[in-house]
């Protein structure tokens, strides 16, 4: 593999890694349609992985240092009723539940999923179905951003609404939604503090243990070359009553263990080289795949935040179309 190939292997695997278009569909899509080898080393696989990693670290690299510091906190009992603290206990709790299903349906589906059923109108007809499930985000994206609504108790913010327009005078659009999203999470947080005990007291931004499930399954099920674990993610949580910006963030944190997982998963059914290209080539489709992602990443909250996450159906649509098309040739 040349460098040039491993910077655009990088390219294509963070972009389709963040944006709801199925990595792995387009992956075996170059390898059935255009010829191209895909079928890299072990180690170039992990570096990849790595990129997408630190692409989602450095993008969150706020959210996660407040949930480090928070989770540390109490577990070390230093100020276990903070509301910062609770919501970290909460988020880690949530996402190791969400994991469980993940690591389940990906273990059951993997020797599938490596096996010649998925050929190249298969993958085509599952990224119509991603499309589909794409196109029905419309249905939970409202005017969120606008109002600090709680998903569970339908309950407005009236603060959140001066909060934007003060944000508004002095920042413009930028400092609105920066000061919405800070309105959105102390709101949150009182809610999920003080709306009881038991399941209900778990609550993190409209997910629950229940939810927390579902969007695990989803994600196991986003295995399938052709089906986008973001976008599906993302959806799900939506329609379970997640805010926007809080179910694409609980998707790309429940990305981090389901990443790590996968890397460990073929690492340990690794029976051939290792190694097998110049360490020139691992470097550049890391940061490909690093700077990518972080961009790949931006975008798709932008849109998310503006409400048009479906737009990417209609390259589902597009791509699957001639997908199942190639194999009536």
């Amino acid at each position: 593999m040349s460098v040039v190939e491993a910077f655009w292997l990088g390219l294509v695997q963070a972009a389709t890694e963040f944006l709801p278009v199925s990595s792995s569909g387009h992956l075996r899509l170059l390898r059935g349609v255009l010829g191209v080898d895909v079928d890299y080393d072990l180690l170039f696989d992990l570096v990849l992985h790595l990129g997408t990693l630190v692409a989602v670290v450095v993008v969150y690299r706020e959210r996660l240092a407040a949930l480090w510091r928070g989770l540390v906190a109490a577990l070390r009992g230093a100020a276990g009723s903070r509301l910062a603290d609770a919501e970290a206990v909460r988020l880690v709790v949530l996402l190791v539940i969400a994991t469980l299903p993940t690591a389940v349906v990906g273990v059951l589906l993997s020797d599938v999923v490596d096996s010649d059923v998925f050929s190249v109108p298969v993958v085509g007809a599952l990224l119509v179905l991603n499309a589909g499930i794409l196109w029905s985000s419309r249905r939970y994206l409202g005017e969120e951003p606008a109002r600090a609504v709680d998903a569970r108790t339908g309950h407005v913010g009236a603060a959140a609404t001066g909060i934007a327009a003060a944000g508004a005078e002095s920042g413009g659009v930028a400092g609105a939604t920066a000061a919405v999203q800070a309105a959105q999470a102390a709101q949150e947080e009182r809610v999920a503090v003080t709306q009881g005990s038991g399941w209900r007291a778990w609550t993190y931004a409209g997910i629950g243990p229940a939810q927390a499930l579902a969007i695990g399954l989803a994600q196991g099920f986003a295995v399938l070359p052709g089906i986008s674990r973001s976008g599906t993610t993302i959806v799900v949580a939506l329609a379970l009553g997640a805010m926007r910006l809080r179910a694409a963030e609980f998707s790309f944190f429940l990305s981090i263990p389901a990443i790590l997982g996968a890397t460990v998963l073929t690492w340990l059914r690794a029976d051939g080289d290792v190694v097998s290209a110049s360490w020139a080539t691992y470097v550049v489709g890391a940061l490909a795949a690093a700077v990518c992602g972080m961009v790949a990443l931006r975008v798709l909250l932008g849109l998310l935040e503006r409400a048009q996450l479906h737009h990417f159906a209609w390259y589902c649509v597009a791509v699957g179309g001639l997908a199942l098309m190639s194999g009536m040739w």
